[in-house]
């Protein structure tokens, strides 16, 4: 459903209130008839709000999850859900913007905390691919004395990946993608796919590309 912020609505119902009490229109005692403008009034800001809700875009964030767990003077301290992609959507979520995440995750501990946390977050897993034939991603963060991060990635996917219905974009829906994610093999078909469906329907598309160091060593292979 597209809905719209609520901070959003509440601005535009009180605009049309003061706009209400500044401009009285008193009952004609002669015509028996109720105040026009009044009635006029309220279903203006109806059609305002309902057209309000129609124009709204969906938010739709496609990429990889993993669980974060942190470690300094060599010790874990944090566990958080992760991926860049994954953030947005989440930082999203808080905005009370109408975002999905797409993605996959396990049946499994790692991907119920994942889970959870974007929907405490106000973020749809309508979309995401759930498996039981591997493990949800986790990603060792090891923090220096300047708490800058290197990484060690596990990761035990299914043979079948991303296996969804993907969603049905309209025009003006937003769709953020990119990462290592965006040119994984194993997805990248049907990743392009969504992603030539959104363009035909003339979503906004945005790419993040987020390489990072730790991924210098496959950047041959990866040029076009």
């Amino acid at each position: 459903p597209r809905t719209m912020p609520k901070d959003i609505m509440a601005d535009t119902l009180d605009s049309c209130q003061e706009m209400q009490d500044r401009n009285p229109v008193e009952n004609d005692p002669g015509s028996g008839e109720k105040c026009v403008y009044k009635n006029e009034l309220t279903e203006w800001r109806w059609n305002l709000r309902n057209e309000s809700l129609q124009r709204m875009r969906n938010i739709f964030a496609l990429g990889e999850t993993v669980l974060d767990i942190i470690f300094k003077n060599n010790q874990p301290f944090a566990a958080k859900a992760g991926g860049a992609c994954l953030n947005s959507s989440v930082t999203l979520g808080r905005l009370d913007l109408p975002v999905f995440f797409i993605g996959e995750y396990g049946l499994d501990e790692v991907g119920s905390l994942i889970d959870k946390f974007l929907k405490e977050n106000n973020v749809s897993t309508q979309y995401v691919y759930r498996y039981y034939d591997g493990k949800s991603s986790l990603a060792l963060a090891f923090l220096n004395a300047n708490n800058d991060a290197s990484y060690d990635f596990y990761k035990i996917y299914p043979v079948n990946r991303l296996n969804i219905d993907f969603p049905e974009i309209q025009a003006d829906d937003i769709v953020l993608f990119g990462s290592i994610y965006a040119i994984t093999p194993e997805v990248r078909e049907k990743l392009l796919g969504f992603i030539r469906q959104a363009r035909k329907k003339k979503a906004v598309i945005i790419y993040d590309p987020n390489f990072r160091k730790q991924h210098l060593h496959n950047l041959p292979k990866l040029l076009p």
